[in-house]
């Protein structure tokens, strides 16, 4: 019997994916990440020929896509992905600005990492996107560049967003 709005998956496969992931929420939001990873990740290294933003976009896309489910009505999970995307942006400029210098990125990574996983504690929605939060700091933290680079490290998010909500 096919339910509405279920993804229909039959055979042997099927079964054992409905055992194991029994909405089939996993699957589709591993689906998504498949399709939608590797297309931003070439359109811009192949097309737009900016490596910088290549890789900041496939990780934005990981973290947003798979790392994160936010749950409620349409308009709370909208406001959800555009607080974590103002959230990563704000997180890209700090990284970007303290990984140029060793001690100052290591003691802004201990604070930031208390801050953001003190900051479950607070709220469940933060709780969930605690790890794809610190993903986005620890991308420029990790690779130093010069701050010239900020503007191709922040048009990912912009663009992350225009692409998850067209």
């Amino acid at each position: 019997m096919r339910i509405p709005g279920r993804l229909p998956v039959a055979g042997p496969l099927g079964a054992w994916l409905r055992d194991h992931d029994p909405g089939l929420a996993a699957t589709r939001r591993a689906g998504r990440t498949a399709l939608v990873m590797p297309a931003l990740f070439a359109l811009c290294s192949q097309v737009l020929h900016t490596p910088t933003i290549a890789t900041f976009a496939a990780f934005g896309s990981f973290s947003m896509l798979l790392l994160v489910e936010f749950t409620g009505p349409m308009v709370q999970r909208l406001r959800a992905q555009v607080g974590l995307a103002v959230a990563w942006a704000l997180l890209i400029c700090l990284g970007t600005l303290v990984a140029r210098q060793t001690w100052l990125a290591v003691t802004v990574t201990v604070v930031v990492g208390f801050l953001v996983l003190f900051a479950g504690v607070v709220s469940s929605v933060l709780a969930g996107a605690s790890t794809a939060l610190l993903l986005g700091f620890a991308l420029p933290v990790t690779s130093p560049g010069p701050l010239s680079q900020l503007p191709d490290r922040l048009a990912e998010v912009v663009g992350r967003l225009r692409w998850q909500f067209q």
